[in-house]
């Protein structure tokens, strides 16, 4: 049995991942901007869901979210860039294996509920 740590995805986003999925295993071309992109939001969303709202929920004040957010945006930052450098590089092979990545970090059945934050 695998653990996963997971966190709940706007239906936007998994529309959209899904259809990444499914186009690199059918061997379509998806713009590498494109591939970027949803990789970036699930990212961003992943790292709002798991640091940011539990500190809010927390209580934590002003000065320690800022400092979460700058992190999170730090984070952000470096995985775009890194992302932009390395999907461009890759053959169709290696692409299927990008959607095997993304495929296996959605669990629809594990049904995550986001922390509810007073305000939201």
């Amino acid at each position: 049995m695998t653990t996963i740590v997971g966190c709940a995805i706007t239906d936007e986003l998994a529309r959209d991942a899904r259809q990444v999925i499914q186009d690199l295993r059918a061997g379509t071309h998806v713009a590498d901007d494109r591939i970027v992109e949803v990789i970036f939001r699930m990212t961003e969303e992943s790292l709002h869901a798991q640091f940011l709202e539990p500190t809010r929920a927390l209580g934590a004040g002003p000065k320690t979210l800022r400092l979460i957010e700058i992190s999170i945006n730090t984070s952000l930052k470096a995985t775009h860039y890194g992302l932009n450098k390395l999907i461009p590089k890759l053959n169709a092979e290696q692409m299927r294996h990008v959607a095997d990545v993304m495929e296996n970090s959605l669990h629809e059945e594990a049904a995550l509920n986001r922390v509810s934050v007073e305000g939201d």
